[in-house]
């Protein structure tokens, strides 16, 4: 993973497009066992919208509209950043999940599954607690997500930019499986080198997955229009 540095703290990374791999197979007769949907031929798709300033362009102080034939290029440099290691966990204590997801080894991704549990809270709070379960036991995979295990997007993905086949790949948890909007989105991964699983959350921001430099690979997109200032992060 990579990160773009200025005054605002801006991180990147960048993985490739989707393919589709194996689908899931039975691990818990309890459970609701899901596939893996193949993901959309990005090629064929319409390019993204990108949203440009409006409304009176004389005064001043205040943000400059400039037409978009008018933008220059800013270079970017980018630079190395560690995701967190996952860490070691009991077994989950409910009788049965609401859905699991059975992973065989893909390039760079050993055998593994993911087990969602859905939790309700008193004040109406409904989420999904992911788990990962590898060889060498069991992962907290982040705090719950909101929303139910049925609509919960779980799917398979290069990691980086390499082309798509020759990428280690990466569980992506959330978000839109068609990558028609941005939503929060969490990856699972796997550190061959330190043999560690790890995890990615972009902060905690919604992401989407756009194709920003028409090269056929996709980055993450994190767009922070709730903070002050308002920023963009690329992740690659």
């Amino acid at each position: 993973m990579e990160r773009y540095k200025d005054e605002k703290e801006t991180e990147l990374r960048t993985p490739a497009p989707a393919v589709p791999l194996a689908a899931c197979s039975p691990l818990s007769p309890q459970a609701d066992i899901g596939t893996l949907e193949p993901a959309a031929d990005r090629a064929a798709a319409p390019a993204a919208s990108v949203p440009t300033a409006v409304g009176p362009q004389n005064e001043a102080p205040g943000p400059v509209y400039v037409k978009p034939e008018n933008l220059k290029a800013v270079p970017l440099v980018f630079g190395p950043i560690e995701s967190p290691a996952l860490e070691k966990a009991a077994a989950p204590e409910a009788a049965a999940p609401s859905k699991v997801y059975e992973c065989g080894p893909a390039p760079g991704l050993p055998s593994c599954s993911v087990y969602l549990y859905e939790e309700r809270a008193d004040n109406g709070y409904r989420g999904v607690r992911v788990f990962l379960k590898a060889p060498d036991g069991w992962y907290a995979a982040g705090g719950s997500i909101a929303g139910d295990a049925g609509s919960l997007a779980v799917r398979f993905l290069p990691q980086g930019g390499g082309p798509a086949g020759d990428s280690p790949i990466e569980i992506a948890i959330g978000g839109a499986r068609d990558d028609s909007y941005a939503g929060l989105v969490r990856t699972l991964f796997y550190d061959a080198e330190k043999e560690l699983w790890r995890m990615q959350d972009f902060q905690g921001h919604d992401v989407q997955r756009l194709d920003l430099n028409q090269d056929r690979q996709h980055e993450w997109v994190s767009p922070s229009v709730g903070f002050v200032p308002p920023s963009i992060g690329i992740y690659r």
